[in-house]
């Protein structure tokens, strides 16, 4: 392995429809003899792939004249998608793959992009599990097994981890947006932060969401993934513990709610109550996940607050308010007309 003073390392960035014919070969010919996770390299065909080349981005570390690494970057409105990710084999446990993954978070928001997916293989799936990616599919049929991973807060990770004493520096990723190991406050400010951070951490849950809100219509609930992630949680774990603290657990008429289809079909398993009316109705909304994970929303009217992955006296502290809220608050009767 040859060692790489980080100081001296370099990103290029180019436009796929902006290089030529022969300089596209030059930069994919420099890694024809690398293995890596996702899609070979080799495979790559320019004559079939001219569409969509004003959404395709190319990053490449260089050190001197010496190319070694390279990272594909197609971006479709807010998704993007990683094509290829690869370091030369002589330049590899430098985490150079991790600085490199992480230029490319630093460039989605100027490239309008808000998630980005990868589709990684089980020894690729780990490190990408690291960087704060989730596993959202297994892909059938696939052999060897293929995942189609997101990240959902590349933005967010960028803005809570690239501090000002840490320019210029790599950053060690090791356990980015993961629950119980990541204990970094992330700061969300937009709805689409929100969201994205449920997204991350709910699917990691192992025995316990709780989450207190206004109503069955709010965003995080009428979301798909929500279901999903509970749905994930019981098949973990048959004991675990879903509660829903609301407000009003009414459903608007003719408006159609994926909840109902899960709450339906783990009747058993998700308690909803309501706030009684000697109890002071939910001003905020909070998400508990196990012993340590947490989403705390000051205000319903405004997307701003903070997460937490790994902060066990936080999340205590949101238990004991949450238990003693749902201690006195009522059964759901409609929870019981759904389940009926």
């Amino acid at each position: 392995m040859s060692s790489l003073p980080l100081s001296r390392v370099q990103i290029s960035h180019y436009l796929y429809s902006q290089l030529a014919t022969d300089v596209k070969r030059q930069l994919i010919s420099a890694f024809l003899t690398e293995r890596q996770a996702l899609k070979p390299l080799e495979q790559l065909n320019l004559a079939d792939e001219q569409a969509h080349q004003d959404q395709r981005h190319l990053y490449v570390i260089r050190h001197e004249a010496e190319l070694i690494g390279l990272a594909e970057l197609r971006v479709d409105g807010a998704k993007a998608h990683l094509r290829r990710l690869v370091i030369a084999q002589a330049f590899r446990g430098q985490d150079l793959g991790s600085k490199l993954m992480f230029h490319v978070f630093a460039q989605m928001q100027t490239l309008g992009a808000e998630a980005l997916q990868v589709h990684a293989d089980e020894n690729s799936r780990h490190f990408f599990e690291k960087l704060g990616f989730i596993k959202f599919e297994t892909l059938e049929h696939s052999e060897p097994t293929i995942f189609l991973m997101q990240h959902c807060c590349p933005n967010l990770l960028v803005q809570t981890h690239q501090k000002p004493e840490q320019a210029g520096k790599l950053l060690r990723l090791h356990s980015a947006m993961r629950l119980g190991y990541d204990s970094e406050r992330y700061f969300y400010h937009t709805e689409q932060e929100f969201l994205g951070l449920h997204r991350t951490l709910l699917p990691q849950a192992r025995r316990r969401i709780w989450l207190m809100t206004d109503s069955l219509q709010c965003k995080v609930l009428t979301d798909e993934r929500t279901g999903t992630a509970f749905l994930k949680l019981v098949k973990r774990n048959p004991h675990a513990e879903i509660r829903l603290l609301l407000d009003n657990d009414r459903l608007s008429a003719g408006y159609f709610n994926p909840l109902v289809t899960v709450a339906q079909r783990l009747s058993s398993h998700i308690e909803i109550r309501t706030f009684s009316q000697t109890t002071m109705n939910s001003s905020e909304f909070v998400t508990i996940v196990d012993e340590c994970g947490s989403i705390q929303r000051k205000a319903l009217n405004d997307f701003t607050g903070s997460a937490r992955f790994n902060s066990r006296v936080q999340t205590e502290r949101l238990v004991n308010d949450f238990s003693q809220n749902w201690q006195f608050a009522r059964p759901s009767l409609e929870l019981r007309r759904l389940a009926i």
